[in-house]
């Protein structure tokens, strides 16, 4: 039989509707229920996802210690495996079905409500490709398993796990961010710095530990921090060898010394007009008076003449006054 004529229209149906089929195996038309028809879909027929295969099997893991393993079941079907682990673990293990049960392009989702901080996927023969270390809280994972290759892909939009480390100064905590949001604390030290508040031509410094506040830094401050060596910033001073700076006084400390050339020569006033004074004295400029009498007093003593010697009673050397005369002339005391 190849055509049912003549049959009317029905627009509702109901379990005990009986259908025409045709026997392969007799060669002859007969009929059955709706409800035989129904038993024998539910029996026979699976709903395929885009993969090919069969809807995910679940399968129920609740792992209650730490470095816990997890397999899956031995089958061709897709997977599900729903962790519900008892608390946030250090370390883990999911065992993937044997490679022998595996078909392609068949496909295993993981979902864990807990943290496993290290987690590893043993591929059970099988090579995992894209393997992560960990899952988060409420994170799921999917591979699909490509025969050819005898190997599991990690497929979909999954980032790359990456790491905020801390350094001298900086200290981070939860860089993985899988406990929750990376925090990174400043040193007290940089924190402090931080809090400062900075304008132009100031200065940071130190108020205290862990504290600090600014300065004034002027343009002649700065030309003396920039130089390289002592001598350099004596010249920025106006000190230096080749300056000849004007102080209002000097004082030597006790023991000091006054270190002079001994080649050309150190002066003491460059002009006859430049006034010096010793020990509290006036200042005067060079003497050159000659002929003086007034104050002189013969005494009664032995008499003078220019061949007469004194030694002032300290040490063996006698001098003669013609010998003071040069020696006051020669050092500039007195005008030649």
């Amino acid at each position: 039989m190849t055509d049912i004529n003549q049959l009317s229209t029905s627009d509702t149906l109901t379990a005990g509707d009986l259908l025409p089929i045709w026997r392969a195996n007799n060669s002859d038309t007969r009929k059955t229920s709706l409800t035989t028809l129904q038993a024998f879909m539910q029996a026979n027929l699976t709903f395929p996802t885009l993969t090919g295969q069969a809807q995910f099997v679940v399968q129920y893991a609740a792992p209650v210690a730490t470095g816990f393993t997890v397999t899956l079941v031995s089958t061709s079907n897709n997977q599900w495996l729903i962790m519900s682990p008892l608390a946030t673990y250090a370390t883990g293990t999911i065992t993937f079905p044997p490679v022998a049960s595996l078909v392609d392009n068949q496909e295993i989702l993981i979902y864990s409500t807990q943290i496993v901080t290290a987690l590893t996927l043993a591929g059970n023969g099988a090579t995992i490709a894209g393997s992560p270390g960990f899952i988060t809280a409420a994170g799921a994972l999917r591979f699909k398993y490509n025969a050819l290759a005898s190997s599991w892909y990690r497929i979909g939009l999954v980032a790359e796990p990456r790491t905020v480390t801390g350094s001298t100064g900086l200290t981070v905590t939860n860089g993985d961010g899988i406990a929750g949001n990376p925090t990174l604390t400043l040193d007290a030290t940089l924190a402090g710095i931080s809090a400062v508040t900075t304008a132009a031509d100031q200065l940071v410094y130190s108020s205290g530990v862990d504290t600090f506040t600014t300065t004034g830094l002027t343009a002649a401050g700065r030309a003396i921090l920039d130089d390289a060596t002592a001598g350099d910033q004596r010249t920025t001073l106006g000190v230096g060898t080749a300056d000849s700076p004007t102080f209002g006084g000097l004082t030597i400390a006790d023991a000091g010394n006054i270190v002079v050339n001994t080649t050309t020569g150190t002066k003491i006033g460059t002009a006859t007009g430049q006034k010096i004074g010793f020990y509290n004295a006036t200042p005067v400029v060079q003497q050159n008076t000659t002929g003086t009498a007034a104050g002189f007093t013969a005494g009664a003593g032995t008499a003078v003449n220019d061949q007469s010697t004194f030694t002032g009673n300290l040490g063996a050397t006698a001098y003669r006054i013609s010998d003071i005369v040069r020696a006051l002339k020669t050092l500039g005391l007195m005008a030649q």
